[in-house]
């Protein structure tokens, strides 16, 4: 790995737990995003959660960058952003999305903008 994608990568998994840490904090009962901060933090390779992060939002060319560039709530309610979730977790995900205030969706959504951005980075440097 070089230096550059090591640098990407690491912006990617910090700012990632980050966003896991705000989500714990906005939702303090939900246990599943304390247990994700522990898998990004200690169980899964930065590069594997790119990648897979990368798949999703090219899949269907591109049909998740387009929904997140657009704002579009169908993001967070039929997609799986959260690939741990099983169905009735991301059933709970989206009545909490949905019951959110504009702008906590706001700041969600800037996180998302944020890891395109980073991934976008990555993409440029490798052959995905």
């Amino acid at each position: 790995m070089d230096s550059e994608e090591t640098k990407i990568l690491t912006v990617f998994k910090s700012q990632l737990v980050k966003f896991v840490q705000d989500l714990c904090t906005q939702f303090p009962s939900e246990g599943d995003f304390l247990a994700l901060k522990f898998f990004i933090e200690q169980q899964i390779p930065v590069k594997d959660l790119m990648y897979g992060w990368i798949k999703q939002v090219n899949k269907k060319d591109k049909k998740v960058k387009i929904m997140i560039r657009e704002r579009n709530d169908i993001f967070f309610i039929e997609n799986n952003p959260f690939r741990f979730m099983t169905e009735k977790r991301l059933e709970k995900f989206s009545g909490m999305w949905m019951s959110q205030s504009e702008e906590s969706k706001k700041i969600i959504w800037d996180w998302m903008d944020l890891f395109i951005k980073i991934s976008d980075k990555f993409e440029t440097i490798n052959t995905v």
